[in-house]
């Protein structure tokens, strides 16, 4: 594999990374989670700013675009039939298990993230690329920051039993913390 086909398959996944914490943006959303959306909110755009640093370090040090693979964009994190309903016609069972598996795609996605983080950063040290594997090692660390998130996010309602009450009552600080996450974000920017 060349130092350019690394970059496209990990901007590649950055993208797909975007889409999917976007699209579970709206699945909480549509659940009236607002913690569980503001969260995923601030992930994607992380993604996405993960995925303009890859941009700048490559056109930077390759003098080169990264050209991406097609990316897959039908991610399917929304069931299809929910396109059928309101959200006030959500059941509690519904909503119960919905949380279980939106946090399951969640983990899934980051552990498959951080297994391509790995295998990528072995094959630039394989072609002694140590400069561009620090890069993706940068990006390997912060996977592993958010694999943290999502454990912990999976336990404390699995602890629970996802009992909805307790959910629900966790949603608004949630909500107001990763919102000043995302001024914070907001403010590097102005």
């Amino acid at each position: 594999m060349t130092v350019e086909q690394v970059f496209q398959k990990i901007a590649s996944h950055m993208i797909e990374g975007v889409m999917t914490h976007d699209e579970l943006t709206n699945y909480y959303d549509f659940l009236g989670l607002s913690g569980m959306k503001t969260l995923h909110k601030y992930h994607a755009i992380c993604e996405y700013i993960g995925y303009q640093k890859l941009c700048k370090h490559f056109i930077s040090c390759h003098n080169k675009l990264i050209q991406t693979d097609k990316v897959n964009s039908q991610i399917s994190v929304i069931p299809e039939n929910w396109y059928n309903y309101t959200r006030v016609e959500v059941d509690g069972a519904t909503k119960k298990s919905a949380i279980k598996s939106g946090l399951n795609m969640w983990w899934n996605w980051e552990m498959k993230t951080k297994q391509l983080y790995e295998d990528m950063y072995k094959e630039l040290c394989d072609l002694e690329e140590y400069t561009d594997a620090e890069m993706v090692l940068s990006l390997l660390h912060d996977v592993a920051n958010e694999l943290k998130c999502a454990n912990r996010e999976y336990l404390s309602k699995k602890a629970v039993d996802y009992d909805l009450g307790y959910i629900l009552g966790e949603q608004d600080a949630m909500h107001e913390h990763y919102k000043c996450k995302l001024k914070e974000i907001g403010k590097m920017y102005d």
